[in-house]
């Protein structure tokens, strides 16, 4: 978030995420430089922001030049975009396995800024990033699980032929005893 902060030069920057039935987006991180915060626990839900949530089903990139009058951000005018002084917004969709995670949403405060096709492409190139990342962490965790598991079945392996090795000695062990006692009957 820091890196689009500064390629932007904004001194607002977002990680939301969808829930998981995209009825909502949470804000995960957030960087606000102007108001000296590095997170917020910001949730943004469907039914209270219709227009942004059509927006963002649409997948694209939402730019959003004049964020009071956007069709897509105008429902923030009163609670988030007047009182922070945002006057434009640029939202790239974060994707994962080919669907839509979340979004890196860019907040510009000052005189509203007309995004150039640079900065779009910058900010969705970042939201790629994070969405490899995702893939690459839940990869790895995935790996560990699987290690977990190998060292739990060796563990098991190992048990259970340590008892059938004991149990294969008491065979061979009575064996042993009922042949001596047939030879000791037979004397």
């Amino acid at each position: 978030i820091n890196s689009v902060s500064e390629g932007l030069a904004i001194t607002r920057a977002g990680i939301w995420l969808y829930d998981e039935a995209h009825t909502l987006v949470q804000c995960k991180l957030l960087i606000d430089k102007g108001n000296d915060l590095d997170n917020e626990s910001l949730i943004l839900t469907r039914k209270d922001f219709p227009h942004y949530f059509k927006a963002l089903d649409s997948g694209r990139t939402i730019a959003a030049h004049d964020a009071i009058t956007d069709p897509a951000t105008f429902e923030f005018a009163e609670v988030y975009l007047t009182p922070l002084g945002i006057s434009s917004m640029l939202d790239v969709p974060i994707r994962h396995r080919g669907e839509m995670i979340g979004i890196i949403c860019c907040e510009h405060q000052g005189p509203q800024r007309v995004w150039d096709a640079d900065e779009i492409v910058f900010a969705a190139s970042l939201a790629d990033l994070y969405g490899r990342a995702v893939s690459a962490n839940e990869r790895s965790d995935y790996e560990a699980r699987l290690l977990e598991a190998n060292q739990t079945l060796e563990e098991k392996v190992k048990a259970r032929t340590e008892e059938l090795e004991n149990a294969q000695e008491k065979l061979v062990e009575s064996e042993k005893m009922a042949a001596l006692g047939n030879l000791v009957a037979g004397i």
